[in-house]
């Protein structure tokens, strides 16, 4: 058998350049020029009967490595043992050992190497491992950040894509209320119940950053203030670290939705959002919050909550006209404008799931990002203790 780790023109077309090690690339330089040299000298020294001192010296180092190469099959050796024959090879220590002889010069050292430096052995064996575990993690790290990229370009298309039905919508409705002043639709009006709805808005995957830690913060805030007002809960959770915090927390959550992938989908959301919203037109609850975190740029996303209902009559301003116009009703005004803040409400909601996502992959990239920088860099001081201990 061939070491192919150490038989450059052998392994790389068999198993690849990744066989290499750099210390054995390093080391194994000096082989293959002996054994390049090697190969051309001894097809004319067939034919030549009287070689000088440098020519067969040349012969007969090659004739050795050629030896060393041969190795038992099943037998790998380990890379600091590998590195002990290719730095012994290269200094020549070898040159007056018998051809024969070779391979029991290189079991009797690597056992010296076992026995007296033991420690030593264990120690590169060590270092050794965790850069491999360490490259690996950059690996992984590398690709999930770039996974991210791709995603966080969709995901933003998705959310400016919401936008402006979100806000055509909220112009229909406003204009509608103004033109039916004497109408006041149930989202707008003030309750007093003692019972708050929150919706929290979270991503059902980690590896993000402080995302969710944030938002989950400012829910937490906002929940000691209601109870502190005297004032109980009733809590939705969209996506799953929301809900597993409110149920860490003894929040009652009164539904929740999960496992919505990379793209929102209303129909899985209308439902558990119904539940709140159903309420507060019955009356049961006084108001219904918002938690979720705003996407602003790729390097900076803002947690926020926002009070959803009541309707604030801000939120509900009709754009700015010259002239004063109404809508053709069918059925009727009401009719239209209960429909309308309905799908108003929804929109919201929409609009800051798509906001939640576009920032879960925006946070992701950027942690991504910086797990792989720090791999690298640790991967650098481990090499340089790895380089230290074997010199």
């Amino acid at each position: 058998g061939i070491r192919p780790a150490i038989n450059a023109g052998i392994s790389v077309s068999r198993v690849g350049g990744a066989a290499q090690t750099k210390l054995v690339k390093n080391l194994s330089g000096g082989i293959r020029t002996d054994l390049a040299q090697y190969r051309e000298l001894a097809a004319f020294a067939q034919f030549a009967s009287d070689l000088d001192e440098a020519t067969r010296k040349q012969l007969d180092r090659g004739a050795r490595v050629t030896e060393l190469l041969k190795q038992a099959q099943y037998s790998p050796l380990p890379i600091s043992l590998m590195g002990a024959t290719l730095f012994a090879v290269n200094k020549g220590f070898m040159d007056d050992i018998d051809v024969k002889k070779v391979l029991d010069f290189e079991h009797g050292l690597h056992q010296f190497l076992k026995t007296s430096h033991a420690a030593l052995l264990a120690k590169l064996e060590q270092a050794r491992g965790k850069i491999k575990s360490v490259e690996n993690t950059k690996k992984i790290t590398k690709a999930m950040e770039m996974v991210a990229a791709s995603k966080m370009r969709k995901a933003q298309e998705r959310m400016r894509a919401a936008r402006p039905y979100s806000e055509k919508i909220r112009n229909i409705a406003a204009n509608l209320g103004h033109a039916n002043p004497e109408y006041v639709h149930p989202f707008m009006k003030v309750n007093d119940a003692k019972v708050a709805g929150v919706i929290v808005v979270t991503t059902d995957k980690g590896l993000c950053g402080g995302m969710n830690t944030n938002v989950l913060r400012i829910v937490t805030a906002k929940l000691r203030e209601l109870q502190g007002a005297g004032v109980s809960t009733e809590a939705v959770a969209i996506g799953n670290k929301g809900l597993g915090f409110l149920n860490r927390v003894g929040a009652k959550v009164v539904s929740h939705v999960t496992g919505l992938g990379d793209k929102p989908h209303l129909d899985k959301l209308i439902g558990p959002v119904k539940v709140l919203l159903d309420a507060y037109a019955e009356g049961k609850i006084n108001a219904v919050y918002l938690s979720y975190t705003k996407f602003i740029n790729t390097m900076k996303q803002e947690s926020v909550v926002e009070q959803l209902l009541p309707l604030s009559s801000a939120q509900m301003q009709a754009e700015k006209t010259e002239h004063g116009w109404d809508y053709i009703y069918e059925p009727d005004a009401q009719t239209v404008i209960d429909d309308l803040l309905v799908r108003y409400v929804e929109s919201l909601i929409y609009q800051a799931v798509a906001e939640n996502m576009a920032s879960e992959q925006s946070a992701r990239m950027v942690a991504m990002k910086a797990a792989t920088d720090n791999a690298g860099s640790v991967i650098g001081e481990l090499k340089l203790v790895y380089n230290k201990t074997r010199q």
